[in-house]
């Protein structure tokens, strides 16, 4: 049974009931990332969801994880381009108290200078582990590539140099400007029925938010063109990344870009899979996948290989996309890709925080319920020629964006689709 409420404030719940589990998962999702971020702000979205999780006026940082761990519960946090996450797993028995301690980090947070500036120690950290991770980087050198100057380019960890210079009254002033009532969706699912959840929501979260309008930034369609960003570091493996325009989420297009993807890179009997690492025997690592967002969609193919077979795979990609843009996909490949996204979504439905990720996501985009009785059926509705219409959308070469990592290397991509 599916559930949503929306409170005078603008606060939104949505509530799975899930009468096969003994589990319940609690989300808050705030309407706010790293798109939301002025050039100097980057990275304060995420550096305040680290904060939270530092000591609040009731609890001390080690007191948050140990009231967890009491409980047998699981706290955690996220921060993606459009939206920051809190949330706890549990067994079902102890819903009430997870949402308290949920509650707690976000209105009691106390943001010690003290800790503030040892988190920013653990920060600079995470962002040299994601320079020192050569794919990570890649994916990082694609988006800045593909997007430029939208505000989907910004990375979420931000950079060093904000990092640094943020300071408790920038930290404060910012969750007020964003974590408002009508900014917050609060996502549940697990063995808890829908009124219980509305009156945990109103004793713990409605009434407790100092701002109900929020600001909102998401920005607009971005049209891509041809961009090549590259890092050279001395690696035994180049990391090569190709990016192409897709569609944004919930739209008509969407699904049929899953099913190219499942088709195209998605698995280990997608095209590239089969081509360039068990024909070829080239990589070790090829796959694509697609990126949805509020105004923008992003396909992805990624690419790891000896230096010296940087060119040769990457000319094989291509020749996978000529092949794919001129006949399209088969019948038994559209078939067998539908039935994989079906079991997807029905085998994700045993989880109740893979249902609690998805159902806080749509309502936070879409201001709906997911429905995933829908989404199977529109699967099912999808034709082959729907699908192969849309395949010169996404794999336009004007649109392309390429990132490399690996040994200094005169590879230039664009010249492998000239020849092609």
């Amino acid at each position: 049974m599916d559930g949503k409420f929306e409170f005078k404030s603008g606060l939104k719940l949505v509530h799975k009931k899930m009468d096969y589990t003994k589990s319940v998962s609690i989300g808050v999702f705030f309407d706010v990332g790293s798109t939301c971020e002025k050039s100097e702000d980057n990275g304060i979205s995420h550096f305040i969801e680290h904060m939270l999780f530092k000591g609040t006026t009731n609890r001390t940082a080690f007191n948050i994880a140990e009231d967890a761990d009491k409980i047998g519960a699981q706290i955690n946090a996220f921060t993606a381009k459009e939206m920051t996450a809190y949330y706890t797993v549990s067994v079902d028995e102890h819903a009430e108290k997870c949402m308290e301690l949920l509650s707690d980090i976000v209105f009691n947070s106390v943001f010690s200078e003290k800790e503030i500036e040892m988190e920013k120690g653990v920060v600079l950290e995470e962002i040299s582990m994601t320079e020192d991770t050569p794919d990570d980087l890649a994916s990082e050198l694609l988006f800045k590539a593909f997007f430029g100057k939208h505000p989907l380019a910004r990375p979420i960890l931000g950079t060093r140099k904000n990092v640094r210079e943020f300071t408790r009254e920038r930290l404060t002033s910012y969750m007020k400007e964003h974590y408002t009532a009508d900014n917050t969706v609060i996502s549940v699912a697990g063995n808890i029925e829908f009124e219980k959840c509305k009156d945990l929501v109103e004793k713990y979260f409605d009434g407790n938010f100092k701002k109900t309008k929020g600001f909102k930034n998401y920005g607009e369609k971005h049209i891509a063109k041809q961009s090549y960003c590259k890092s050279f570091k001395n690696l035994e493996q180049s990391n090569i990344f190709f990016g192409f325009p897709s569609f944004e989420f919930a739209s008509d297009n969407e699904l049929k870009v899953a099913v190219l993807n499942t088709v195209f890179g998605g698995g280990m009997s997608s095209r590239l899979f089969q081509k360039i690492r068990e024909s070829m025997g080239l990589c070790y690592s090829v796959y694509s996948y697609p990126s949805v967002y509020r105004n923008n969609g992003f396909l992805s193919v990624y690419l790891g290989t000896a230096p010296d077979k940087g060119e040769k795979a990457s000319a094989a990609v291509i020749e996978e996309i000529d092949k794919i843009k001129k006949e399209g996909i088969f019948q038994s490949e559209f078939d067998k890709a539908k039935e994989q996204l079906k079991s997807s979504l029905i085998l994700g439905q045993e989880s109740s925080s893979a249902i609690m990720r998805a159902y806080g996501k749509y309502m936070l985009y879409q201001n709906d319920i997911y429905d995933i009785e829908k989404r199977i059926s529109s699967i099912n509705s999808l034709d082959i020629k729907s699908v192969n219409d849309v395949i010169g959308e996404v794999f336009d070469y004007n649109q392309m964006a390429v990132s490399y990592v690996g040994k200094k290397s005169v590879f230039e991509p664009f010249s492998l689709v000239n020849k092609s």
